[in-house]
């Protein structure tokens, strides 16, 4: 942490403590905190758009978020199907390998008897 970045920390922890002290609402602590950290005077009104804009964010912010869970599992059942179609071809390789590696030999055997 800086010089500059622990002032302002322990400057934000005098405002705090002070501010505990007054015995008010919540909502009038957070102006007058940030009325003496902008150094200009912040309305209440001000805090409520705030809380509206965030709490739109939110649910905008959850809508997202199951969206993107929607297609994570999507995604997650299509590669599984993946693999497992991986896994017969895998397996009808190996036997055609088999079945060529067979054929080979009868048919270098074959050659050998026509001779």
């Amino acid at each position: 942490m800086t010089g500059l970045e622990h002032s302002t920390l322990f400057k934000a922890q005098e405002l705090q403590e002070t501010i505990s002290k007054i015995e008010k609402s919540a909502s009038e602590s957070v102006v007058e905190l940030l009325t003496m950290i902008n150094g200009e005077e912040v309305q209440s009104e001000e805090l409520h758009k705030m809380d509206k804009v965030i709490f739109q964010k939110n649910t905008f912010n959850k809508e997202i978020a199951n969206e993107i869970i929607a297609h994570s599992k999507k995604l997650r059942t299509h590669s599984q199907e993946l693999e497992t179609r991986y896994k017969k071809l895998a397996c009808q390789f190996v036997n055609l390998k088999t079945c060529y590696t067979e054929f080979k030999k009868n048919w270098t055997q074959l050659r050998k008897t026509t001779k």
